[in-house]
């Protein structure tokens, strides 16, 4: 099989010694280990003492829906290619919007899935329009993938929108695919689980907590059938998590509530600095996220995404092109703001000096 690249990662992977970076789609600076002592002795061996208990409590996350089945995985990368890979065969169509996090349009691509793209457009406030989805939908098409709050515009979709894509998608047997993973930072945020049965979502503590290298995800329904068979799959590909891992969630989880208090805070003090900065400028513009860390301004410049992007990087500054997003989204950058304030505003003012050279 032949691979395909992942530009994105490979850019931050390349620039993240980097002093200010405002590339990085996860929160810094917060500590989510408590006093307790997850080092004390525990079975290192083949159990699934620590997964049932795991998957039990992030069931109680999704307090609203009573039937809800998850399955732990190794992140959410691992979750969403677990989900391709096992409900879709060879030559079935998926819908995916775009602009996009790039694994999920190539990934199943590369699983041998016949990829269509849908657009949320800037003029639309990164809406998804239902009519033009519907007139988007083929009687090959076995899928419709989404990223709520969008990625990386961080636009919230509502219940009332998912219930119409739901409804519309289950009247013709088809399945939605929800990245959640940014969810969290909205406070009383719908899952799409709450909307129907055939819905299918994903997430893990990456983003909210910064968690990126503990390696905990999940795949969650309420559809037990489609769960079943990706545990039968998990089993033949990663039979259990890294029970270290599985302790360390756990113990956020205690102290979940706490914490997403105080990454909220974070979150909304350091929007209010980006939306100031973007108002007050005459060289950049955005449709302003719901809630969260990432956000995908317009930049009026003769250059490309990328050669801004180079150019910030003499400044110290990581922003991520555009162009990783949607091939058309070369005026765009994906800006993040979830590291600490004082480093945000130091960072915000070195863009502008970059972009002050196009006067």
């Amino acid at each position: 099989m032949k691979t395909t690249t992942f530009p994105l990662r490979d850019f931050l992977v390349e620039n993240k010694e980097v002093n200010f970076d405002l590339a990085s789609s996860s929160v810094s600076d917060i500590s989510v280990i408590s006093d307790k002592n997850i080092f004390s002795s525990f079975d290192t061996g083949y159990s699934d003492e620590y997964s049932l208990e795991l998957e039990r409590k992030l069931v109680d996350m999704y307090g609203k829906v009573n039937d809800v089945e998850i399955v732990s995985l190794p992140g959410a990368q691992i979750s969403n290619s677990l989900v391709f890979l096992t409900l879709f065969d060879h030559g079935d169509e998926v819908l995916v919007e775009s602009p996009n996090y790039e694994p999920l349009v190539k990934l199943p691509k590369q699983l041998g899935l016949k990829v269509k793209t849908i657009k949320r457009r800037y003029e639309n406030g990164f809406d998804l329009k239902l009519d033009e989805l519907q007139e988007s939908i083929s009687k090959r098409t076995k899928a419709v993938v989404l990223t709520n709050p969008h990625n990386p515009s961080g636009v919230f979709m509502g219940k009332e929108k998912l219930s119409k894509i739901q409804q519309f998608l289950e009247e013709r047997d088809i399945v939605l695919v929800v990245d959640e993973i940014f969810r969290d930072f909205v406070k009383d945020g719908p899952s799409a689980l709450e909307v129907g049965r055939n819905v299918v979502v994903t997430s893990s503590f990456s983003k909210i907590f910064g968690m990126g290298g503990i390696r905990i995800g999940w795949v969650a329904s309420r559809n037990e059938g489609l769960i079943e068979k990706i545990h039968r799959m998990k089993y033949h590909m990663n039979l259990l998590n890294s029970t270290l891992s599985e302790r360390m969630t756990l113990n956020v989880l205690e102290n979940r509530e706490t914490l997403l208090t105080e990454v909220r805070a974070l979150a909304q003090t350091n929007h209010s600095m980006v939306r100031g900065w973007i108002e007050g400028s005459k060289h950049i513009e955005w449709i302003p996220p719901s809630a969260g860390i990432i956000s995908f301004p317009k930049f009026r410049s003769p250059c490309t995404s990328y050669e801004l992007a180079e150019r910030a990087l003499k400044d110290d500054v990581l922003v991520s092109p555009g162009r990783f997003f949607s091939e058309d989204c070369d005026d765009h950058i994906r800006l993040c703001f979830g590291i600490n304030t004082q480093k945000l505003a130091i960072g915000i003012q070195k863009l502008s000096m970059v972009m002050r050279t196009w006067d």
